[in-house]
């Protein structure tokens, strides 16, 4: 029975109900917590998007000089290790203009790819590209044999997505707490921001 005023029309919380109730419903985002997107193909068969990659660029950061990098190494760009040791008189006749962003993002590219071949032979489940974009930059960010003996692979591989944020959450040493919450809004949501 619906709610009628005393002048017999429907009340206004009458109607915000049936308006509510008539509403169709929000598409959902994520897979449920322990099962494949709909979308998700196999692990195996999939690349770094572009919207990845770029992704990765905003957490690097770009520098367009030479500089010798937290471990003393000669670095350029988004972190392109150029040798180890400090940059010398030959790392400055070599780039003696630095490097532009264009070169800057190839260079990311050829690095990125180990992080890449890691996730793709590691992981035996099914992925959308959020799902794979947000490991790869995980892996890049940790190393490819951290990943490789990582819980969140394991976890991951018997099927359990949604323990996969809480596992990326626990590599935050260093003030990566920031970096690690993009990579879960990334695998969760699929936002690249």
């Amino acid at each position: 029975m619906l709610p009628f005023s005393r002048s017999g029309k429907l009340s206004v919380a009458a109607l915000f109900v049936v308006a509510l109730v008539a509403m169709p419903a929000a598409p959902v985002l994520a897979q449920s917590a322990d099962s494949a997107a709909p979308d998700a193909v196999a692990a195996s068969r999939q690349s770094l998007s572009d919207r990845g990659l770029s992704f990765i660029e905003r957490h690097e950061g770009f520098v367009d000089h030479l500089y010798n990098d937290s471990a003393g190494n000669c670095t350029i760009g988004y972190g392109h290790l150029l040798h180890h040791g400090g940059c010398n008189s030959s790392d400055r006749a070599r780039y003696p203009h630095g490097i532009s962003r264009a070169q800057a993002r190839g260079l990311l590219r050829a690095d990125v790819g180990v992080a890449e071949r890691a996730v793709r032979s590691d992981v035996k489940v099914r992925l959308n590209q959020h799902q794979f974009d947000a490991l790869v930059s995980f892996t890049f960010n940790i190393g490819t044999n951290a990943f490789r003996g990582s819980t969140l692979l394991r976890v991951l591989n018997q099927g359990h997505y949604g323990q996969v944020p809480a596992q990326m959450m626990r590599w935050t040493i260093g003030g990566l707490e920031s970096r690690r919450r993009d990579e879960v809004r990334l695998w969760k949501y699929g936002q690249y921001t």
